[in-house]
This record gives C-alpha cells, sequence and structure tokens, in this order.
C-alpha cells in the first residue's frame, strides 16, 4: 500500500474504523466520505471517480451523502445496532433530510440547517421533529461532521 502516492492524497482511515475515508475540497467547502471499503487500491480507485465527477457538483454531492449513509447503515448493521427495519427507516429518513434541505454531503450541514427543519417539521409534530433529529445528529457524530 503506497499511501504517498498522488492519487492517495486525502485518503485515510478514522482512528478505530477499518474502512478507507476521502477528505476533499469542493467550492472552499470540506468534505469527508467514506470509501466503503477496506481495501486500499479499491479506495483509490472510488476516490479517482469522486474526484473525476467533482465538476458536476449536485450529481457529486448527492453521492457524496448516499456513500456516507450506506457506509453508516452498514456499519450499524453489522455491530448489530440496528435491524433491517431501523435501518430501512433511518436511510429513508436521511434520504429525506437530504432532499428538504437541499445538503449533499454531511460537511454542508450546518446548525441553522438542522435548527430550519426541526422548525418545519414540528409544525406537524414535535415528537416527529425531535426523533428526526435525533437521527440526522446521530449520522452527523458517525461521519464526524
Amino acid at each position: 500500500m503506497n499511501t504517498t502516492h498522488p492519487e492517495a492524497k486525502g485518503i485515510y482511515q478514522q482512528a478505530g474504523k477499518l474502512t478507507w475515508w476521502l477528505r476533499f475540497s469542493r467550492g472552499g467547502v470540506q468534505h469527508r466520505v467514506s470509501l466503503g471499503t477496506r481495501d486500499f487500491a479499491e479506495a483509490v480507485a472510488k476516490a479517482r471517480e469522486i474526484r473525476a465527477g467533482a465538476g458536476q457538483d449536485r450529481k457529486v454531492s448527492a453521492k457524496v451523502w448516499e456513500r456516507a449513509v450506506e457506509e453508516y447503515l452498514a456499519e450499524k448493521l453489522a455491530s448489530g445496532q440496528f435491524r433491517e427495519g431501523t435501518a430501512g427507516r433511518v436511510k429513508s429518513c436521511l434520504s429525506v433530510f437530504a432532499r428538504e434541505t437541499g445538503v449533499g454531503s454531511p460537511t454542508e450541514v450546518t446548525t441553522e440547517t438542522l435548527q430550519a427543519y426541526y422548525d418545519k417539521r414540528r409544525k406537524t409534530s414535535e415528537a416527529g421533529a425531535r426523533s428526526t433529529l435525533a437521527m440526522v445528529q446521530a449520522f452527523l457524530g458517525y461521519v464526524g461532521c
């Protein structure tokens, strides 16, 4: 594994996690995304793919969010913390949050984004708003945002 190769720039492993992650900057915003693999060569290939699409802003952002969610759910299922049904509900919740707020990457979520989404959701249900925000915050904590 040659982590000094130019294509390996920004690829790292988080403490306690075995999968590879990519840190990159786009539009002055730092992004961190799980590459969803333990294999370094595969991680380099996935990072190359993400960087190649960096000019297609929204498409890449959606891919970054989706990949991070998939990695999060895979790890929760593997560790036994989530069952299939729970993973489905969490995935749906996170997808709706991303679509409604327009964020494409976990690093784009701000406290203002969370507050605005909470205010909108609590008009329908206070308990639903709290539950949704708890799921989003747990996910953001997992990805280090």
